[in-house]
Parts: structure tokens; sequence; C-alpha cells
């Protein structure tokens, strides 16, 4: 096999998703107040976007209860920034912008790489790490861990893409790119 591709989970999920709908509700708060007072439509818009979004945070939370994943808020956060659009505060766009690319970047599938090359290890951006920078690569009961020349160690549990690596022929690629 020419590469191996690991998932590590992204324990960190739930903190990120819990941080986005505190997010989306504080811009349709603020969007709400700064509505001008003669549009009434607006700010009935406005009240249906809080009870969609609200609603859409328990369906999201019902579904992580139950094991089944939870839902991007990314596409809401760009929504939500063309809202702002409509106030006299153009910077809550750029912003709601900038949240948004973070939250993608954070909710990304992490996924290493071991290829004949070298071990893509998901950094932001992206870490290419050389065979000839790594002093011992292993992998023993779902754990990984990459042990770089020069003292960094990275471990982690891993989940598989495709099927289960067979541990011994894994171990002996690595042991093969590191004499």
């Amino acid at each position: 096999m020419s590469s191996y591709q690991f998932i590590i989970p992204n324990k960190k999920l739930v903190t990120y998703q819990v941080f986005s709908y505190t997010i989306i509700f504080l811009n349709i708060a603020g969007l709400y107040l700064l509505s001008p007072q003669q549009e009434a439509w607006g700010q009935g818009i406005y009240l249906l976007l809080l009870l969609l979004a609200a609603f859409r945070a328990i369906w999201d939370y019902r579904a992580y209860k139950k094991k089944k994943g939870l839902m991007s808020n990314g596409l809401l956060l760009v929504i939500i920034a063309l809202f702002w659009s409509r106030t006299e505060y153009n910077m809550g766009i750029w912003i709601n912008l900038l949240l948004a690319g973070l939250y993608f970047i954070s909710t990304r599938k992490l996924k290493i790489v071991v290829s004949e090359e070298s071990v893509s290890y998901p950094a932001f951006p992206a870490k290419k790490i050389v065979w000839s920078d790594i002093s011992n690569l292993i992998l023993k009961d779902d754990i990984l861990t990459i042990d770089q020349k020069n003292n960094k160690i990275y471990q982690h549990q891993v989940e598989y893409i495709d099927n289960v690596v067979n541990e011994p022929e894994f171990n002996d690629f690595c042991r093969t790119k590191l004499v």
C-alpha cells in the first residue's frame, strides 16, 4: 500500500458548535436591535431567524445525544453576514465572514496521511513532515505516535477511513522509511 490514512477524532467539535450557536444568537439579537424601527417586517424576519436558529440548535442537540453527529453552522454564519449588509454596520459582514472561515477550519476532518514521501499532519496550514525529520512512527492499539528528531511528539487515537490498518504491516512500512 502506498499510503495510509487515519482520522483523528475532533474532541473540541462540541465546544466549537456551542460557540458558533452563541455567535449566531448574538448576531440575530444585534441585528434585531440595530434594525431601523420603521421596518416592522425586517424585525419579523429577525425574530423568525431567531426561532429557526433555536429550532436548529435543539435539533442539533438531540442528534448529538443520539450520536448522529452535528450539523455545520458555517453556512448560517455566512447568511447572517449578508443580513448585516442591511444595516449601517458593515463591519459585521467582515467579522462574520472571518468567524465562518475559522469555523470551517476548526470543524474540518482531521486526517493524517502517511505516504511514501512524507507524513501529512492536519495542522493549519497542513504540515508535511518528511521522513528524514522523523525518528520513530508507530501504530499500537489504535494510537499513532509520531516522534520527530526535534523532540516533538504527536500522539493521537485514530479512526480509519477505509478499513482497519494491519498494525504489523504499517509498522514494517514505517521502519523501512526510517532507515
